[in-house]
């Protein structure tokens, strides 16, 4: 509901670009003499939406593990450092999965998420 409520609506962005942006999630780019290198995430985005994220990730990790950004994450012994990088491109991935599938672009089944059935 939080996430819900920060995205406003997922209509509102035209591509995958613009979700992550909004997220704050992306790397930093430093060019200099047409060469270039990522750097840290710009933390330009909307914060709250940042932190649920890296929750909702997290949480996805005991609950989800059949998503593909996941199965990353717990693949492999990583360093600590390593694990929170894996950790937010994953969330940056989760965003835009979450803006396929609320605007029809997707299904969860694709995905690799089980949704929960009553």
């Amino acid at each position: 509901m939080v996430l819900q409520s920060e995205m406003r609506s997922w209509e509102r962005f035209n591509n995958p670009g613009q979700v992550s942006s909004y997220t704050g999630l992306c790397p930093g780019v430093h060019n200099s003499n047409g060469r270039g290198h990522e750097g840290r995430i710009n933390r330009c985005g909307n914060k709250t939406v940042r932190y649920t994220l890296i929750e909702m990730l997290w949480r996805m990790v005991r609950w989800q593990p059949h998503y593909g950004p996941i199965r990353q994450l717990v693949k492999g012994l990583l360093s600590k450092r390593a694990k929170r990088r894996v950790a937010v491109a994953a969330a940056r991935r989760l965003a835009v999965d979450l803006w396929r599938l609320a605007t029809g672009r997707t299904t969860a089944e694709k995905l690799g998420l089980i949704m929960q059935k009553h």
